[in-house]
């Protein structure tokens, strides 16, 4: 596995960064592919615990997700805590072929948009025609009480899908 670790030293508790680490590398052992993942920013001291657990889960069901499609020699997951913006980002991306779609990956999406929803984030899917599909999930990383109502006008929409199709 190609790994990129941007960001300040890794503290001791690597808790988070460990966890990512690990999720990718057994769906890399899975898949057969070698991914790229790349890991950048404070992750293990800048995300809150709350927020840490549903980051890994919405890795789970984007991976799980790939794990969906055909023919993947490509995979790469981006985890980034971006300071200036003041967010999480995670982009998993392959490319394969979306072979199966149905209750499974409808489920894995559902959880995705529901997390995004708790922390006042979004995410979203971009599906090639062509093959490779791009899950996208950002969060705030100070998002105040999750499930609370933020003020109008702030934060992103909770849900943020759309389809790319290339002729």
């Amino acid at each position: 596995m190609s790994e990129t670790m941007a960001g300040p030293e890794l503290t001791e508790r690597s808790y988070l960064r460990s966890q990512l680490q690990q999720a990718v590398r057994r769906t890399a052992a899975h898949l057969g592919v070698e991914p790229r993942l790349t890991l950048d920013g404070p992750l293990d001291t800048l995300v809150p615990d709350e927020i840490a657990t549903d980051l890994h889960a919405v890795l789970r069901a984007a991976l799980a997700n790939v794990a969906t499609h055909s023919h993947v020699s490509e995979l790469s997951v981006e985890v980034a805590a971006d300071l200036g913006a003041g967010e999480l980002h995670l982009a998993v991306r392959d490319d394969g072929q979306n072979v199966r779609r149905g209750p499974a990956s409808d489920t894995g999406l559902a959880d995705i948009a529901a997390a995004a929803r708790r922390w006042h984030g979004g995410y979203s899917v971009h599906v090639q025609t062509e093959g490779g599909t791009e899950v996208r999930w950002t969060v705030p990383l100070s998002p105040g009480v999750p499930g609370r109502p933020m003020p109008a006008g702030t934060g992103q929409p909770a849900v943020r899908v759309s389809e790319a199709r290339h002729v």
